[in-house]
Protein backbone atom coordinates (compact mmCIF):
# COMPACT_ATOMS: atom_id res chain seq x y z
CA UNK A 1 0.00 0.00 0.00
CA UNK A 2 3.07 2.19 0.79
CA UNK A 3 4.54 1.58 -2.29
CA UNK A 4 1.71 2.41 -4.52
CA UNK A 5 1.03 5.70 -2.40
CA UNK A 6 4.80 6.74 -2.95
CA UNK A 7 4.31 5.21 -6.66
CA UNK A 8 1.12 7.81 -7.18
CA UNK A 9 3.51 10.50 -5.59
CA UNK A 10 6.18 10.47 -7.94
CA UNK A 11 3.78 10.44 -11.36
CA UNK A 12 2.12 13.31 -9.55
CA UNK A 13 5.60 15.40 -9.33
CA UNK A 14 6.76 13.87 -12.61
CA UNK A 15 3.68 15.88 -14.14
CA UNK A 16 4.34 18.64 -13.04
CA UNK A 17 7.36 18.92 -13.90
CA UNK A 18 6.49 17.37 -17.21
CA UNK A 19 3.75 20.25 -17.56
CA UNK A 20 6.18 23.43 -16.74
CA UNK A 21 8.50 21.76 -19.51
CA UNK A 22 5.62 22.03 -21.29
CA UNK A 23 5.16 25.67 -20.59
CA UNK A 24 8.16 26.36 -20.69
CA UNK A 25 8.42 25.06 -24.36
CA UNK A 26 4.80 26.94 -25.34
CA UNK A 27 6.96 30.16 -23.84
CA UNK A 28 9.52 29.70 -25.85
CA UNK A 29 7.68 28.88 -29.16
CA UNK A 30 5.16 32.03 -28.17
CA UNK A 31 8.48 34.31 -27.44
CA UNK A 32 9.70 32.90 -31.33
CA UNK A 33 6.70 33.61 -33.01
CA UNK A 34 6.59 37.09 -31.89
CA UNK A 35 9.85 37.66 -32.61
CA UNK A 36 9.35 36.46 -35.94
CA UNK A 37 6.24 38.54 -36.26
CA UNK A 38 8.04 41.71 -35.31
CA UNK A 39 10.78 40.88 -37.91
CA UNK A 40 8.31 40.98 -40.84
CA UNK A 41 6.41 43.55 -39.55
CA UNK A 42 8.96 46.16 -39.13
CA UNK A 43 10.61 44.61 -42.21
CA UNK A 44 7.16 45.34 -43.82
CA UNK A 45 6.92 48.95 -42.47
CA UNK A 46 10.74 49.66 -43.75
CA UNK A 47 9.76 48.67 -46.98
CA UNK A 48 7.00 50.83 -47.27
CA UNK A 49 9.01 53.53 -46.14
CA UNK A 50 11.53 53.16 -48.22
CA UNK A 51 9.40 52.71 -51.01
CA UNK A 52 7.68 56.39 -50.48
CA UNK A 53 10.77 58.20 -48.94
CA UNK A 54 10.62 60.58 -51.29
CA UNK A 55 6.63 61.24 -50.65
CA UNK A 56 7.08 61.10 -47.08
CA UNK A 57 10.23 63.67 -47.32
CA UNK A 58 9.50 66.60 -44.66
CA UNK A 59 8.69 69.05 -47.49
CA UNK A 60 6.69 67.18 -49.60
CA UNK A 61 4.37 65.99 -45.95
CA UNK A 62 3.91 69.64 -45.17
CA UNK A 63 3.01 70.26 -48.84
CA UNK A 64 0.20 67.66 -48.77
CA UNK A 65 -0.94 68.02 -45.45
CA UNK A 66 -1.28 72.21 -46.37
CA UNK A 67 -2.58 71.41 -49.71
CA UNK A 68 -5.36 68.95 -47.69
CA UNK A 69 -6.35 71.76 -45.88
CA UNK A 70 -6.85 73.79 -48.26
CA UNK A 71 -8.68 71.51 -50.47
CA UNK A 72 -11.06 70.93 -47.34
CA UNK A 73 -14.68 72.28 -48.16
CA UNK A 74 -17.66 71.59 -49.90
CA UNK A 75 -18.54 73.40 -53.27
CA UNK A 76 -21.53 74.36 -55.30
CA UNK A 77 -20.91 71.39 -57.40
CA UNK A 78 -20.99 71.05 -60.98
CA UNK A 79 -21.03 71.85 -64.01
CA UNK A 80 -18.61 74.31 -63.28
CA UNK A 81 -17.40 77.13 -65.18
CA UNK A 82 -13.72 77.71 -65.58
CA UNK A 83 -11.96 81.27 -66.02
CA UNK A 84 -10.95 81.51 -69.73
CA UNK A 85 -12.06 80.36 -73.12
CA UNK A 86 -10.20 77.55 -74.08
CA UNK A 87 -8.37 74.46 -72.28
CA UNK A 88 -6.59 71.86 -74.01
CA UNK A 89 -7.44 68.31 -72.72
CA UNK A 90 -3.92 67.27 -72.33
CA UNK A 91 -4.25 70.47 -69.46
CA UNK A 92 -7.62 68.92 -67.78
CA UNK A 93 -5.68 66.40 -65.18
CA UNK A 94 -7.64 64.83 -61.92
CA UNK A 95 -4.86 63.50 -59.17
CA UNK A 96 -5.80 62.83 -55.34
CA UNK A 97 -9.19 63.55 -55.69
CA UNK A 98 -9.24 67.20 -57.19
CA UNK A 99 -9.21 68.40 -60.77
CA UNK A 100 -6.09 70.84 -62.30
CA UNK A 101 -7.23 72.88 -65.25
CA UNK A 102 -5.05 75.13 -67.02
CA UNK A 103 -6.84 77.66 -69.56
CA UNK A 104 -5.84 79.97 -71.60
CA UNK A 105 -6.16 82.79 -69.31
CA UNK A 106 -5.54 81.04 -65.46
CA UNK A 107 -4.43 77.70 -63.53
CA UNK A 108 -7.63 76.40 -61.56
CA UNK A 109 -8.00 73.50 -58.81
CA UNK A 110 -11.46 72.22 -58.16
CA UNK A 111 -12.10 69.63 -55.53
CA UNK A 112 -14.75 67.25 -55.73
CA UNK A 113 -18.02 68.97 -54.69
CA UNK A 114 -16.96 71.77 -57.21
CA UNK A 115 -15.15 74.19 -54.54
CA UNK A 116 -12.00 76.26 -56.32
CA UNK A 117 -9.49 75.78 -54.34
CA UNK A 118 -6.68 77.99 -56.08
CA UNK A 119 -6.65 80.35 -58.61
CA UNK A 120 -3.68 81.35 -60.49
CA UNK A 121 -3.85 83.74 -63.73
CA UNK A 122 -0.71 83.99 -66.41
CA UNK A 123 -0.24 85.39 -69.77
CA UNK A 124 1.28 82.20 -71.63
CA UNK A 125 0.24 81.62 -74.84
CA UNK A 126 0.79 78.11 -75.25
CA UNK A 127 0.36 76.73 -72.08
CA UNK A 128 0.95 73.18 -70.75
CA UNK A 129 0.64 71.66 -67.20
CA UNK A 130 2.65 68.66 -65.92
CA UNK A 131 2.16 67.42 -62.28
CA UNK A 132 3.76 65.11 -59.95
CA UNK A 133 3.02 64.35 -56.44
CA UNK A 134 2.26 67.27 -54.54
CA UNK A 135 3.22 70.04 -57.13
CA UNK A 136 1.79 71.44 -60.41
CA UNK A 137 4.03 72.87 -63.19
CA UNK A 138 2.60 75.03 -65.78
CA UNK A 139 4.88 76.08 -68.36
CA UNK A 140 4.29 78.11 -71.76
CA UNK A 141 6.01 76.35 -75.02
CA UNK A 142 7.64 78.88 -77.02
CA UNK A 143 7.65 81.32 -74.66
CA UNK A 144 10.00 82.06 -71.21
CA UNK A 145 7.41 81.68 -67.97
CA UNK A 146 7.37 79.12 -65.98
CA UNK A 147 5.64 78.26 -62.85
CA UNK A 148 5.77 75.35 -59.73
CA UNK A 149 2.50 75.58 -57.87
CA UNK A 150 0.99 73.75 -55.20
CA UNK A 151 -2.82 73.36 -53.61
CA UNK A 152 -1.78 75.69 -50.91
CA UNK A 153 0.29 78.39 -53.11
CA UNK A 154 2.81 79.18 -55.50
CA UNK A 155 6.40 77.72 -54.96
CA UNK A 156 8.47 79.09 -58.03
CA UNK A 157 8.12 81.45 -60.72
CA UNK A 158 10.84 81.60 -63.10
CA UNK A 159 11.34 83.44 -65.98
CA UNK A 160 14.60 81.81 -68.80
CA UNK A 161 16.54 83.42 -71.19
CA UNK A 162 15.60 81.36 -73.94
CA UNK A 163 12.23 80.05 -75.40
CA UNK A 164 10.73 77.07 -73.17
CA UNK A 165 10.87 73.77 -75.27
CA UNK A 166 9.58 71.44 -72.69
CA UNK A 167 9.88 71.02 -68.88
CA UNK A 168 9.39 68.49 -66.34
CA UNK A 169 9.20 67.63 -62.52
CA UNK A 170 10.01 65.19 -60.34
CA UNK A 171 7.70 63.94 -57.13
CA UNK A 172 10.73 64.97 -54.92
CA UNK A 173 10.70 68.76 -56.13
CA UNK A 174 13.86 68.51 -58.93
CA UNK A 175 12.72 70.33 -61.57
CA UNK A 176 13.81 70.43 -65.64
CA UNK A 177 13.59 72.98 -68.07
CA UNK A 178 14.78 72.45 -71.56
CA UNK A 179 15.22 75.52 -73.70
CA UNK A 180 16.40 77.20 -77.10
CA UNK A 181 20.10 77.62 -77.29
CA UNK A 182 22.44 79.97 -79.02
CA UNK A 183 25.35 76.98 -79.86
CA UNK A 184 23.00 73.90 -79.69
CA UNK A 185 19.78 73.06 -80.57
CA UNK A 186 18.64 72.84 -77.05
CA UNK A 187 19.88 73.22 -73.50
CA UNK A 188 18.52 71.09 -70.29
CA UNK A 189 19.04 72.88 -66.92
CA UNK A 190 18.38 71.15 -63.54
CA UNK A 191 17.19 72.71 -60.64
CA UNK A 192 16.58 70.93 -57.09
CA UNK A 193 13.51 71.47 -55.17
CA UNK A 194 15.65 74.93 -53.48
CA UNK A 195 15.54 76.53 -56.52
CA UNK A 196 19.58 75.71 -57.32
CA UNK A 197 21.03 74.98 -60.68
CA UNK A 198 22.54 70.99 -59.99
CA UNK A 199 22.54 69.86 -63.61
CA UNK A 200 23.15 71.38 -67.23
CA UNK A 201 23.38 69.22 -70.58
CA UNK A 202 23.88 70.34 -74.19
CA UNK A 203 21.88 69.00 -77.65
CA UNK A 204 23.94 69.18 -80.65
CA UNK A 205 22.51 67.66 -83.35
CA UNK A 206 19.08 66.75 -82.26
CA UNK A 207 15.55 68.49 -81.80
CA UNK A 208 14.19 67.66 -77.94
CA UNK A 209 10.39 66.48 -78.22
CA UNK A 210 9.78 65.28 -74.80
CA UNK A 211 11.28 64.68 -70.51
CA UNK A 212 10.53 63.32 -67.69
CA UNK A 213 12.68 63.14 -64.53
CA UNK A 214 12.33 59.82 -62.07
CA UNK A 215 10.65 60.05 -59.33
CA UNK A 216 13.45 60.98 -56.89
CA UNK A 217 15.09 63.46 -59.15
CA UNK A 218 18.19 61.67 -59.96
CA UNK A 219 17.83 61.13 -63.41
CA UNK A 220 15.45 62.06 -66.61
CA UNK A 221 14.11 60.56 -70.36
CA UNK A 222 14.96 62.63 -72.73
CA UNK A 223 13.45 61.87 -76.38
CA UNK A 224 14.82 63.42 -79.20
CA UNK A 225 14.56 63.31 -82.94
CA UNK A 226 17.14 63.62 -85.67
CA UNK A 227 17.55 63.21 -89.69
CA UNK A 228 19.51 60.00 -90.49
CA UNK A 229 19.71 58.81 -94.25
CA UNK A 230 16.51 61.05 -95.34
CA UNK A 231 14.82 59.50 -92.21
CA UNK A 232 13.55 60.44 -89.03
CA UNK A 233 15.42 58.35 -86.09
CA UNK A 234 14.75 59.21 -82.48
CA UNK A 235 17.06 59.07 -79.79
CA UNK A 236 16.45 57.82 -75.81
CA UNK A 237 18.76 59.29 -73.27
CA UNK A 238 19.06 58.76 -69.98
CA UNK A 239 20.62 60.86 -68.26
CA UNK A 240 21.91 60.58 -64.70
CA UNK A 241 22.27 63.94 -63.01
CA UNK A 242 25.70 63.47 -61.50
CA UNK A 243 27.70 62.71 -64.61
CA UNK A 244 28.74 64.61 -68.08
CA UNK A 245 27.73 61.72 -70.01
CA UNK A 246 24.41 59.82 -70.69
CA UNK A 247 23.91 56.56 -68.39
CA UNK A 248 22.19 55.41 -71.80
CA UNK A 249 21.19 55.98 -74.81
CA UNK A 250 18.61 54.04 -77.41
CA UNK A 251 17.62 54.69 -81.16
CA UNK A 252 14.43 53.97 -82.34
CA UNK A 253 14.56 54.20 -86.35
CA UNK A 254 11.82 55.35 -88.68
CA UNK A 255 10.21 56.88 -86.21
CA UNK A 256 9.40 60.23 -83.78
CA UNK A 257 8.85 59.59 -80.17
CA UNK A 258 6.83 62.25 -78.94
CA UNK A 259 6.13 61.00 -75.54
CA UNK A 260 8.64 58.84 -73.13
CA UNK A 261 7.36 57.61 -69.08
CA UNK A 262 8.74 55.77 -66.74
CA UNK A 263 7.76 52.27 -65.82
CA UNK A 264 8.18 49.98 -63.05
CA UNK A 265 10.82 47.29 -63.25
CA UNK A 266 13.53 49.25 -64.08
CA UNK A 267 11.39 49.75 -68.07
CA UNK A 268 10.62 52.60 -69.89
CA UNK A 269 7.74 53.42 -72.73
CA UNK A 270 8.65 55.78 -75.89
CA UNK A 271 5.38 56.51 -77.98
CA UNK A 272 6.04 57.38 -81.57
CA UNK A 273 3.83 57.69 -84.90
CA UNK A 274 4.81 54.68 -86.48
CA UNK A 275 5.58 52.53 -83.48
CA UNK A 276 5.61 52.23 -79.50
CA UNK A 277 8.34 50.90 -77.77
CA UNK A 278 8.94 48.98 -74.18
CA UNK A 279 12.74 49.03 -73.36
CA UNK A 280 14.62 47.33 -70.30
CA UNK A 281 17.27 49.79 -69.14
CA UNK A 282 18.90 47.01 -67.65
CA UNK A 283 18.84 44.44 -69.94
CA UNK A 284 19.24 46.87 -73.11
CA UNK A 285 16.15 44.64 -74.90
CA UNK A 286 13.51 46.24 -76.32
CA UNK A 287 10.24 45.17 -77.51
CA UNK A 288 8.27 47.04 -80.20
CA UNK A 289 4.71 47.24 -80.93
CA UNK A 290 3.96 48.35 -84.85
CA UNK A 291 1.15 50.26 -85.96
CA UNK A 292 1.32 48.59 -89.37
CA UNK A 293 -0.08 51.86 -91.26
CA UNK A 294 -2.72 52.77 -89.05
CA UNK A 295 -2.95 55.94 -87.29
CA UNK A 296 -2.38 56.05 -83.48
CA UNK A 297 -5.22 58.78 -82.86
CA UNK A 298 -4.71 59.03 -78.85
CA UNK A 299 -3.91 56.81 -76.07
CA UNK A 300 -3.82 56.38 -72.20
CA UNK A 301 -0.33 55.05 -70.40
CA UNK A 302 -1.19 53.05 -67.36
CA UNK A 303 2.36 52.41 -65.88
CA UNK A 304 1.58 49.11 -64.12
CA UNK A 305 -0.21 47.19 -67.12
CA UNK A 306 0.36 48.71 -70.77
CA UNK A 307 -1.23 51.19 -73.01
CA UNK A 308 -4.70 51.71 -74.28
CA UNK A 309 -4.81 53.51 -77.40
CA UNK A 310 -7.37 53.99 -80.22
CA UNK A 311 -6.27 53.10 -83.69
CA UNK A 312 -7.98 53.81 -87.37
CA UNK A 313 -7.35 53.05 -90.86
CA UNK A 314 -7.81 57.27 -91.41
CA UNK A 315 -8.19 60.48 -89.48
CA UNK A 316 -11.91 60.78 -91.05
CA UNK A 317 -13.05 57.23 -91.18
CA UNK A 318 -14.77 55.55 -88.54
CA UNK A 319 -13.62 52.28 -88.43
CA UNK A 320 -11.50 52.81 -84.79
CA UNK A 321 -10.35 50.11 -82.62
CA UNK A 322 -9.38 49.70 -79.64
CA UNK A 323 -6.38 47.61 -78.61
CA UNK A 324 -4.67 46.98 -75.42
CA UNK A 325 -0.37 46.74 -75.68
CA UNK A 326 0.98 45.36 -72.68
CA UNK A 327 4.74 46.46 -70.87
CA UNK A 328 6.03 43.76 -73.25
CA UNK A 329 4.91 45.23 -76.30
CA UNK A 330 2.36 42.23 -77.11
CA UNK A 331 -1.26 43.24 -77.71
CA UNK A 332 -3.44 41.44 -75.85
CA UNK A 333 -6.38 42.30 -77.43
CA UNK A 334 -8.63 44.60 -79.96
CA UNK A 335 -12.01 45.66 -80.73
CA UNK A 336 -13.65 47.35 -83.34
CA UNK A 337 -15.71 50.37 -82.23
CA UNK A 338 -18.82 51.93 -84.22
CA UNK A 339 -17.66 55.51 -83.34
CA UNK A 340 -15.25 57.85 -84.23
CA UNK A 341 -13.75 58.12 -80.92
CA UNK A 342 -12.16 61.66 -80.09
CA UNK A 343 -11.04 60.62 -76.47
CA UNK A 344 -10.48 57.48 -74.08
CA UNK A 345 -10.22 57.64 -70.36
CA UNK A 346 -8.88 54.12 -68.37
CA UNK A 347 -9.85 53.58 -64.63
CA UNK A 348 -9.10 50.02 -62.99
CA UNK A 349 -11.26 47.32 -65.18
CA UNK A 350 -13.23 50.32 -67.05
CA UNK A 351 -12.55 51.66 -70.14
CA UNK A 352 -14.63 54.85 -71.32
CA UNK A 353 -14.65 55.81 -74.87
CA UNK A 354 -15.56 59.28 -76.36
CA UNK A 355 -17.36 60.43 -79.32
CA UNK A 356 -18.97 63.48 -80.24
CA UNK A 357 -22.51 62.68 -79.01
CA UNK A 358 -21.86 59.08 -77.03
CA UNK A 359 -19.81 57.83 -74.14
CA UNK A 360 -19.23 54.27 -74.72
CA UNK A 361 -18.37 51.99 -71.44
CA UNK A 362 -16.30 48.86 -72.21
CA UNK A 363 -14.99 46.23 -69.75
CA UNK A 364 -11.30 45.47 -69.33
CA UNK A 365 -11.25 42.47 -71.67
CA UNK A 366 -12.57 45.05 -74.39
CA UNK A 367 -16.05 44.28 -74.02
CA UNK A 368 -18.90 46.72 -75.23
CA UNK A 369 -21.13 46.98 -72.73
CA UNK A 370 -23.48 49.93 -74.23
CA UNK A 371 -23.25 53.85 -74.58
CA UNK A 372 -24.98 56.83 -73.24
CA UNK A 373 -25.42 59.81 -75.13
CA UNK A 374 -24.02 63.34 -73.90
CA UNK A 375 -25.84 66.53 -73.70
CA UNK A 376 -22.97 68.72 -74.79
CA UNK A 377 -20.19 68.22 -77.73
CA UNK A 378 -17.61 66.63 -75.08
CA UNK A 379 -14.03 67.02 -75.28
CA UNK A 380 -13.01 64.66 -72.77
CA UNK A 381 -14.25 62.25 -70.32
CA UNK A 382 -12.05 61.59 -67.03
CA UNK A 383 -13.69 58.10 -65.19
CA UNK A 384 -13.55 58.26 -61.33
CA UNK A 385 -14.70 55.36 -58.68
CA UNK A 386 -17.83 53.80 -59.13
CA UNK A 387 -20.04 54.51 -61.92
CA UNK A 388 -19.13 58.62 -61.88
CA UNK A 389 -16.95 60.52 -64.48
CA UNK A 390 -16.19 64.15 -65.05
CA UNK A 391 -16.66 65.26 -68.88
CA UNK A 392 -15.19 68.54 -70.13
CA UNK A 393 -17.05 70.77 -72.63
CA UNK A 394 -15.88 73.94 -73.93
CA UNK A 395 -14.73 75.75 -70.88
CA UNK A 396 -17.20 74.11 -68.13
CA UNK A 397 -16.34 70.64 -66.33
CA UNK A 398 -19.65 68.23 -65.20
CA UNK A 399 -19.64 65.37 -63.21
CA UNK A 400 -22.37 62.36 -65.08
CA UNK A 401 -23.21 58.51 -64.20
CA UNK A 402 -21.94 56.26 -66.72
CA UNK A 403 -25.03 53.91 -66.21
CA UNK A 404 -28.28 52.70 -67.46
CA UNK A 405 -26.33 52.10 -70.82
CA UNK A 406 -27.86 51.94 -74.48
CA UNK A 407 -26.97 48.44 -76.31
CA UNK A 408 -25.76 48.73 -79.75
CA UNK A 409 -28.75 47.14 -82.35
Amino acid sequence: MKNIKNTTIYSKINNVFKNIGENEKSKKLFKDIRNLIFIFGFTFLFLILWVNRVNLSPGNVILYANGKFCSFGVGQGFPYTFDGTKIATENLKVHDGNIFALSDTSFEIINSSGKLVRKVKHKFSNPCLKISGVRQLIYDIGGKNLKIESCSGSIYDKETEKEIITAAISDSGTYGIVTRSITHNAELNVYNKNNIEKYKYRFSDCHVTDMVLSSDGKEGLISAISAQNGEIVSTIYILDFKSEIPKAQFKLENNMVTDVEYLPNGKFAAIGDKYMSFINIKSKTTENYFYNEKILKFYEINKEHGVYCCMSSSANKSDDELIFVNTSGKKTYEVKIPENLIGISWRKNKIAGLSSDKILSLNENGKLNGYIKTKHHDKKVILLPGSNAYVLHSEAIDKIKINNLEKYK
